[in-house]
Parts: C-alpha cells; structure tokens; sequence
C-alpha cells in the first residue's frame, strides 16, 4: 500500500496535506514567510525598502519551489481533477 502525505485535490490542480508532518511542513513554510520578513523589516527605515523587497521576494520563491518539490516527492503525481470519480484511487485523490 502506498501512503502518501499529501494528496491531489478533488477540484482543481495540486495537492492537500493529510498527515501530521505534511501539516507541519505546511506551518513551517508559513512560518518561514513570517520571519522572514520580521527579520528583513527589523531596524530598516521606512524610505530604505526596495533592497529588503527584493530580498524577501526571492526567500519567498525558494520556500515556495522547496515546498512544492516536498510535495511532489511525498505525494502523487498531479492531475487536473474536477469532483470525485468512480476510478480515483484512495490512497492519492482526496
């Protein structure tokens, strides 16, 4: 049997976390995006944003392909899928 973490969602394209580490992976990406900017916006004055953007905009794209490559290895292959169906399998479609 092939459990997987993450499974595809039932409209649309992508996946949805079901276990308690995808969960967790989920908080930390979250929680990722926080600090980061806490951190970048800590003792900056207001006229002096345009580096820390940039900097925050890139650190949100490499969480954002960090997290979709955990998904992709701990969850099935995705499909564009839109309601249930009588041949989706229940161990990968939610």
């Amino acid at each position: 049997m092939n459990k997987h973490d993450f499974k595809r969602k039932r409209f649309g394209y992508g996946w949805v976390p079901v276990t308690a580490s995808a969960w967790l992976a989920v908080v930390a990406y979250l929680a990722a995006l926080v600090l980061s900017g806490l951190l970048l916006l800590h003792d900056i004055p207001s006229d002096e944003y345009r580096a820390e953007v940039g900097i925050y905009l890139a650190l949100v794209a490499i969480y954002t392909v960090v997290l979709v490559a955990y998904t992709r290895n701990r969850g099935p292959e995705p499909k564009w899928r839109w309601g249930k169906r009588d041949d989706d399998d229940p161990d990968a479609d939610y």
